[in-house]
C-alpha cells in the first residue's frame, strides 16, 4: 500500500491512497484544526469492521505521516459442499477471510487436519481432499478416522471460524 498525505485548502488534510485490488481500507483522517467543529473522524465508530485504518491525526509521525493500524478479520465459513463423504472426497469451502495457509481442522471422535495447508488465493474459497495426510505429503501412510459427523473449522493467522458440519461416511 502507498499513500500520499498533502495538505490544502484552509489546513485540510487529504490523503490518497493505492490499494491492492482486493483491499478495504476505511480512512480515518480530518485536519486537528476541523477537530473542534465534529469533522474528526475516529477509528472507534470503524471498531467490528475487521477494516485496517489509516489515523487519526493524533497518531501521525513529526513528518505528518499516518500509521496504519491492520486489523485482520477470522476466517467465516459460509458454506461446505458436498457436506458428507468418504476419504478422498473433494471439498469446497465458500466464506470469507482465508489466506495462503489454512489448516482444515476436522473435530469429533478423533481430530485431524485435512489435506491442510490449504491456500486460497482470492480469500473466499478453499478446496481440499478429506485426508489425514498434510498437503505437502499426499502420499503418507495416514489412517481411516472412524465415520460419523465431524465439526469443520477454518484456521489461519486471522484465527479460527465458525464450525461447519460434515459427515465422514464408509465410501
Amino acid at each position: 500500500m502507498k499513500a500520499l498525505v498533502t495538505r490544502c485548502c484552509m489546513s485540510a488534510t487529504m490523503v490518497f491512497a493505492m490499494f491492492t485490488p482486493a483491499a478495504n481500507v476505511l480512512i480515518s483522517a480530518a485536519s486537528p484544526e476541523l477537530a473542534g467543529i465534529g469533522a474528526q473522524h475516529s477509528p472507534a465508530a470503524a471498531r467490528g469492521t475487521g477494516l485496517p485504518t489509516i489515523g487519526p491525526p493524533d497518531r501521525r509521525d513529526a513528518q505528518g505521516s499516518f500509521e496504519v493500524a491492520q486489523s485482520n478479520s477470522i476466517p467465516t465459513i459460509a458454506s461446505l459442499s458436498p457436506i458428507s463423504g468418504p476419504i478422498g472426497t473433494l471439498v469446497t469451502i465458500l466464506g470469507s477471510n482465508f489466506t495462503l495457509e489454512n489448516t482444515i481442522q476436522f473435530r469429533g471422535r478423533v481430530s485431524f487436519a485435512a489435506d491442510s495447508p490449504v491456500a486460497s488465493e482470492d480469500g473466499s474459497r478453499l478446496q481440499f481432499r478429506v485426508s489425514t495426510c498434510p498437503s505437502r505429503e499426499p502420499q503418507c501412510p495416514g489412517y481411516y478416522p472412524p465415520f460419523g459427523a465431524y465439526r469443520v473449522t477454518v484456521i489461519n493467522a486471522n484465527g479460527t471460524s465458525n464450525e461447519a458440519m460434515f459427515t465422514l461416511t464408509s465410501h
